[in-house]
């Protein structure tokens, strides 16, 4: 009788370990364990790069690895959508940009989410204005003097990808610069700049960021950027407005996104962490560095300026005609 009371005893304490186990795990504070931040572009470049500085940081408020899975494809939409299909427990993150969930989904017909309704912004991280760039050795010094260009020659201007707001930029100016060019879409920046210094296209839209050691080694020049207003990296440059054409800012930024239907204390948790990350002293200066600007704004409001620049990007692209290519 003892000896089946034994065993008795002891399948209890199993089954109650067993029943406990989860409920265990299940109470333990977000995070308990690694968590992927998903790039969806190849390694290199302003995305990938802003990943890489944000994940120690990350790592170090956390206490948890962040790890950083370059799921590069379709202008940033494989990557984003597969976040956007990731479970809503915080253990998988998104790296996007204006690109990736912004004009890219607003343009392409074939894209299976929306960044409003299926994404959850976290924060965002910094921002960087589009300039336009040509050869050093180019007459061209301004605005003006491409439109004056265009009107007696083919005009070429590339950028890295078609919806990119690079691109965006490059059809804005197209329409509302009297500007007569054809746009050329690349696989990336560093294709288009080749392209650039061979003098297969007359000039290029890029981020400050991208075009900076082409900027220092004079290789090539900026003659309008599109931000508000002039950067600190190019304060001798003028802005669109300065050369006359109004109503339009061109910027590229980048912040963290989780799926739909996160828990609120767990984005808390994630929202808090990346404020944290971005006040290290290494994170700054690293981003100071670049070229960009650190973004400042309340998670609200920049879940807000996601849902504006899809709605504009939709919006352009209906009135333009422009959809995404196969």
């Amino acid at each position: 009788m003892r000896i089946y009371k034994k065993i008795g005893l002891t399948l209890f304490g199993l089954l109650g370990g067993l029943m406990l186990g989860p409920l265990s795990m299940a109470a333990q504070p977000f995070p308990a364990q690694s968590i992927r931040l998903i790039v969806p572009f190849p390694p290199g470049g302003n995305i990938d790069e802003t990943a890489r500085i944000v994940a120690p940081a990350l790592t170090a408020t956390l206490h948890q690895s962040i790890v950083v899975v370059n799921m590069p494809g379709a202008s940033g939409l494989l990557g984003a959508s597969y976040v956007a299909r990731s479970k809503p427990d915080g253990y998988t993150l998104l790296l996007g940009s204006t690109g990736s969930v912004g004009s890219s989904p607003a343009l392409n017909p074939a894209a299976t989410f929306s960044p409003i309704d299926d994404l959850t912004g976290i924060g965002g991280i910094q921002s960087v204005p589009i300039i336009l760039t040509v050869r050093d050795d180019s007459p061209i010094n301004n605005l003006h003097d491409l439109v004056a260009a265009s009107k007696s020659r083919h005009v070429t201007i590339g950028s890295s990808g078609f919806g990119s707001p690079a691109h965006l930029t490059i059809e804005y100016l197209i329409k509302n610069a009297s500007l007569n060019a054809t746009f050329v879409p690349y696989q990336g920046s560093g294709p288009a700049i080749t392209d650039l210094l061979g003098g297969q296209v007359s000039a290029m839209a890029d981020q400050v960021n991208s075009s900076l050691p082409f900027l220092k080694s004079k290789k090539i020049k900026a003659i309008v950027q599109f931000g508000e207003q002039r950067s600190r990296i190019l304060p001798d440059v003028p802005t669109l407005a300065e050369e006359g054409v109004e109503g339009f800012t061109g910027l590229s930024w980048t912040g963290i996104f989780g799926p739909a239907h996160l828990p609120a204390e767990v984005t808390q948790t994630l929202a808090s962490a990346l404020q944290t990350a971005l006040s290290d002293k290494t994170v700054i200066k690293r981003f100071q560095d670049t070229g960009v600007d650190m973004m400042h704004i309340s998670r609200p409001a920049f879940e807000q300026l996601v849902a504006s620049d899809f709605k504009k990007a939709q919006s352009f692209g209906k009135s333009e005609n422009l959809t995404e290519r196969p």
